[in-house]
This record gives structure tokens, sequence and C-alpha cells, in this order.
């Protein structure tokens, strides 16, 4: 810090901790180490800021913060408080039904999104599809959301005292207790014989070391996996009187379904803190980052005559899958402090990367198909590095502007990229409570998702770009400004995306060819306007956020090269969140929200196309892309909190529902197929099934802290 010459009152806070003052007089260089007090329970305190610039100035970034405390009263999926779900709260981040789906961030796909646990990537980040993150509450000190104005820097418990400290935080879920019994009951109720497994694990580690004075070393780990397993038979009987046969033929109608699938990522770095003096310092980061996938599937569906102990009809469908991603790279960052109203960041790195794109393997002769059998695609190697530069100022005492340039490679296949991303963000505090915000940044990224499923199950397949396959590029642009009432804050901003050299499968894709056979580029686009009103001071808090926006994709080979809705183009967009402390022990917390429906594709047709063998397969028409609306989402959460103290143990209790009003919001619609006896003849009729996934839930969850 920079501060004047003369007296001076330094107040240090930190949460969970007993703040501490120091009051001295400063005339030269001074050095304070610090060390505050573990407290349990904090008394309220009330913040009043300054009319601080700096602070102000991360607005002009569409940033938004959170920490463990402003996760913990949320009322949460299962009890269990998530810093993923967290973030659908806020305006401009659209997921799918119940979270399922990802999160898709001002018109953006969910690969978009740069996820980072201590500066690593994950590839990932959630489990059970989107139910819940890899991000466990109780490893998390902070985290930050940026959804534009992006920085050009992007693309404990004591071992020895006052040297180091580890941290180790395990995660294993019980699903499987309440699944199967569940699973096996309802699909009995729909005359199945089966069960539904599912269970996710993870852990967190952290271990630091002070070497020096000026030099600290942090080694961190992440490790999460999912299984899922489930399976199902049914077997339906009927008659019929036949006019071709004039007798009554007896026809039985098996089924048989199993899938599974495993998952998981893995990340480690190890971090050195370097301090040069009293003006700079530095962060030298190694890096590894593994995603691996593996799913198994299977179907059977029999027709027999029952009379003559014959089959009429047999289909069989399995398929293998096998992918994985895995990183290696290290980078240099530096903080260079040029006064107390501007910082100069810069840095450099490098990641080498492998693909190993799996290929979804399936059989409909026979019902076994090995690993053996899997033959993926080839590897692919690439290596991208990087360096940017930005300077953080403060002009004057009403403005401030961050401005910055990210540069990019890579190399791949004997080819190189070269992208220059200009980064830029300025904040003008007009009068004592109008400010006024603005942003521009243009962004590239080397890699592409492309998902075969509507709902981002791990078939989803991570590809690089490639000597014929482009990078992604974008730019965005916001303007906005924030008010303070005092009581509220109220801010609105205004944005606009173009996205191009995006990729997708092509319709009617084989999925036995390599990849790059089945794809197509295209671009996107996305406009909208977003709302947060925030009640930040009282018993009372919480806030309001709405997003008006609009989201379409252009392909060269999909829906005729005709512009079509982006699935997640959902127009309307409404979430509110309220919380009430009655007391110091007691609080209660809701969350509502409504959103229109995303787009989606319907069949309108059905024909058959003859394949060379002579035999004939069904081939269904959709239309229009994506011409048809889901209904609109909407659920209610509460949650109650109670804090009380018995000897030397702190309990806390919380009790919550998760769609209180038990709203049956889909997650798709199934086409399925039954047979039926019109006038003696068999006939197939098929119908929608509406798919949805989680009914009203209610939790209790206790922690006790001594």
């Amino acid at each position: 810090m920079t501060l004047p010459e003369g007296e001076v009152r330094l107040s240090v806070n930190y949460l969970g901790y007993i703040p501490q003052e120091y009051s001295f007089k400063l005339n030269s260089d001074k050095k304070l180490q610090i060390e505050l007090s573990a407290s349990l329970l904090l008394p309220v305190v009330e913040v009043i800021a300054n009319d601080s610039i700096i602070s102000n100035l991360r607005s002009g970034s569409s940033e938004d913060y959170f920490n463990a405390e402003n996760i913990e009263y949320l009322p949460a999926l299962g009890g269990e408080p998530d810093l993923i779900r967290a973030t659908h709260l806020m305006p401009g981040v659209q997921t799918g039904t119940d979270g399922i789906g990802g999160i898709h961030i001002r018109g953006g796909n969910a690969e978009h999104n740069l996820i980072l646990i201590d500066g690593v990537p994950v590839y990932n980040a959630l489990h059970a599809a989107g139910l819940f993150s890899v991000f466990n509450t109780d490893a998390v000190r902070s985290a930050q959301l940026i959804k534009g104005g992006f920085s050009a820097r992007y693309g404990g418990g004591p071992i020895i005292k006052e040297k180091s400290s580890f941290f180790v935080s395990v995660r294993r879920s019980f699903l499987n207790w309440y699944t199967r019994p569940i699973s096996e009951d309802v699909k009995a109720d729909q005359g199945i014989k089966g069960k539904t497994l599912y269970d996710f694990s993870d852990i967190n580690a952290k271990i630091n070391y002070e070497l020096s004075p000026k030099d600290k070393i942090y080694l961190s780990y992440y490790q999460g996996s999912d299984n899922f397993d489930n399976d199902g038979f049914s077997s339906d009987s009927f008659s019929y009187y036949s006019n071709r046969w004039e007798d009554t033929v007896k026809i039985r109608y098996d089924s048989w379904y199993g899938e599974s699938l495993s998952w998981g990522n893995t990340t480690a770095a190890a971090r050195w803190n370097h301090i040069f003096g009293n003006k700079l310092f530095s962060n030298t980061t190694l890096t590894y980052s593994r995603l691996a996938t593996s799913i198994y599937y299977g179907e059977v569906d029999s027709l027999v005559w029952i009379n003559r102990d014959t089959t009429l009809q047999r289909v069989y469908d399995f398929g293998r899958f096998r992918s994985s991603i895995e990183d290696i790279g290290g980078r240099m960052d530096f903080d260079w402090l040029l006064s107390p109203s501007q910082t100069l960041r810069f840095g450099w790195g490098i990641t080498e990367h492998q693909f190993n794109p799996g290929v979804l393997t399936y059989n409909e002769i026979t019902e076994y198909i090995g690993p053996e059998d899997v033959q993926g695609n080839d590897p692919i190697n690439s290596t991208e590095s990087f360096a940017y530069i930005e300077n953080n100022m403060v002009l004057g005492s009403k403005f401030a502007l961050n401005i910055g340039v990210h540069a990019a490679r890579l190399n791949v296949q004997q080819k190189t990229y070269n992208l220059l991303q200009p980064r830029l963000s300025a904040y003008w505090r007009v009068g004592k409570r109008l400010g006024v915000k603005a942003a521009y940044g243009e962004m590239a990224q080397f890699l592409h998702l492309l998902s075969n499923s509507n709902i981002g199950l791990p078939t989803d397949l991570w590809v690089p770009a490639t000597a014929d396959v482009p990078p992604q590029q974008a730019w965005q642009a916001s303007v906005g400004f924030d008010y303070d009432f005092k009581a509220l804050e109220l801010s609105i901003e205004g944005y606009h995306k173009e996205m191009r050299n995006l990729l997708n499968y092509t319709e009617g894709a084989y999925f036995l060819n390599d990849w790059e056979e089945n794809v197509t580029t295209g671009n996107g686009r996305a406009y909208g306007v977003e709302a947060l009103l925030r009640k930040s001071k009282g018993n009372t808090t919480g806030w309001l956020a709405y997003t008006l926006s609009w989201s379409d994709r252009r392909f060269e080979l999909i829906n005729l090269g005709e512009r079509y809705p982006f699935k997640y183009d959902r127009r309307h967009d409404l979430k509110i969140v309220l919380q009430h402390a009655f007391s110091k022990w007691m609080r209660v917390s809701a969350n509502w929200i409504l959103s229109s429906g995303f787009a989606v594709s319907l069949p309108i047709a059905e024909y058959y196309y003859e394949k060379p063998n002579g035999n004939s397969v069904p081939v269904i028409d959709y239309g229009s892309k994506n011409q048809y609306r889901m209904p609109y989402y909407h659920r209610l959460d509460v949650n109650a909190s109670f804090t009380f103290k018995t000897r030397s143990f702190w309990h806390d209790i919380n009790v919550g529902f998760y769609n209180l009003y038990d709203r049956k919001n889909p997650l798709y619609y199934d086409l399925r197929t039954n047979f039926v006896n019109e006038n003696g003849d068999l006939k197939e009729k098929k119908e929608y099934v509406q798919v949805w996934l989680l009914p009203i839930l209610p939790s209790v969850n206790y922690a006790i802290k001594f």
C-alpha cells in the first residue's frame, strides 16, 4: 500500500476472524506481519464504503463476487450449497431445466466459460450433468463471475507454526442409498424391472510453505469422479385377431436397456510467489488438468409371436464411448504497483494439450462390444502459448480505466494460429450516486465442445482447433450504469456479442466417421439488457434480476443454412432472491425463478430411407430447427437456518424445500413407440412423453463446529 506521510489508522478484517486496528506514524517504508484470531461467530457489522473509484471499476467489467457466507444461506438442492447454482440466480446467466446442461452466459455456448480452480482449467465442472458442481463450498473461500469486460490476464491448520499450513476437504455422495429403492419402485409402477444408481465424490487439498519472507510455495490438488448406472426390462403381451392368419395372434413385446457412465476431473497446481520489492511481485505456476470419460450403453427390443414361439423382430443397439483431454502447462504473472492509482499486470505462459477424441462405436448385430473394439480417432497434440499486459488506472477523482491486450498462439498439425485480443473497460463516476460503465473485448479459444445430446451429458466431445478447424473468436461490447439509492442499488447494462467459427455436428452426422467429417462451422450473435436491483443492508436483503435477451446461430450445413434460435434463446428471465434475519440465530431465505422455455426441435413427419443392403430405416423430419418452445420454467425454493450454542459447540441446522409447489418442469420430450391393434393389423404408434426431473425435494442439514 502506498499512503501519504503522517498518522495512519489501519483496520484489518477477514470473514471468520476478529478484526484488529493499528495506529502508527508513517515517515518511511514499513512492513507489518499481521495474525488474526479466529472467531466462530461474528457480531453483525455494517460496512459503509467510501466513494472509492477503484472498487467501483469492477462494475465496468460485469463482475459478480461470491463468498462462502453468501452461498451458505441460499436455498439449495438437497441442502447442499453450490457455487455454480448460485450463479444461476444472476442476470445474464441461463441454464437448462433444474440446472441440467451447464451455464450459458450472454447467449454463449457452455464451452465458452473458462472455469478455474486455483488458476487451473476444469473442463467438466458438473456432477450429475448439472445438478451439482465440482465445487465443494466448504473448500471455497471466494469466487468471481465475469460476464464481460474481461481482463487481459484471462485467456487452515498449521503444520509448522507461522511457516506452513494445509487444508483437506473430502466429499462423497450417498445418493445410491435412496436412488436405488426409489428408482426400483418408480420403474415397477411403470411395469419395468430395473434400477438407477448414481454417486460422486471429490477431494480438495492445499498446502503452503514459507521459504523466506519474500518466497512462498502453494500446492493444490483436486480430483472428482462420477458413476452412473441405469437399466430396465419390461415385457408386455397382447392379443388381436389377424385378418391375414384368420386366427387370434398372441404377441409379446420385450424391451431391455442399460447404460453405464463414468467420468472424472483431476487438476493440480504448484505456485511460487516471489516479492521483488515494495512494488513488484510475481507468481510462477505449473499446472496439470485431465478429463476422462467412459460410457457403455445397450438396448434390445424384441417382438415375439407366442403362438409359434417365433421372434418376429429383434433390434440391437449397443455402443461404447471413450475420450480424454490432458493438459500440462506453466505461466508467470507479474503485478507492478506503479503508484496508488496505477497497477501494471503482465505475464506469459504455455500449455501442452493432448486430445483423445473417442468415437461412439455401436453394433446392431451382436450384444457385445469390448474396449478393444473402440477404434477412436488418432490423438491430437497441440501447443498453446500466450502473453498479456494490462494497465489498471485511476485518472483524477472520477474516472477509472483498464486497458490491455492478450496475444495467443496455437501450433497444431504443422499450422500456426496467431490471435491478438484487445480489452478495454472504463468506469466514470458522474455524480455522488451515479456511475457509468462501458467495456469492449475480443476473445478467442482453441477448444470446441461437440454435443450429440440436449442435456450436456459427458458424451460431449472436447476437440481442438486443427489445420482444418479454425479457433473460435468473438467480440463483446457493453454499456450501462449503476445508481445508489442508499437502501437499494440499481445496475442496468446492455450488451452485444458476435461469435464466429463456432463448431457443431452436421444434421445426420454419422458418428463412426472421424469427427472432422461430421462437423460444420458457423456464427452466432447475442444481445440484450440486464437489470439488477439489490438490497444489501438491514435484516432483509436480496435482489431482483431480470434479463431481456436474444441469441441465434447460423451454420452452413444446419437448417439449410438459415438462422435459427439458439437453444438457450430465452426471451425473459426473472430471478427474485430474499433473505430475512429474524434474530442472530434464525434466518429464512427464498428464491423464485421464472424463465421463457428454451427452443427445441420436434418431429413433424417420418419417412423411410432405403439402405444399399436393402434394409430400410426410419428418418425423422424435424422441420425448421428450434421452431418450438418448451413451456415457461418456474420454481420456488425456501430455506430456514438456525444457529445456537451448547457449551463449547456451535450447531447449524438448515431445513429447506426445493421446488416447493412441485412444478413439473419438462427436461425434454421423448418420442416413444407403442404397438396397437388397428382393425386387425399391428401398427406402430408414436407419442410424445414429457420427461421431467426434480419434484418437490425436502432437505435437512446439520453441522457442528468446535
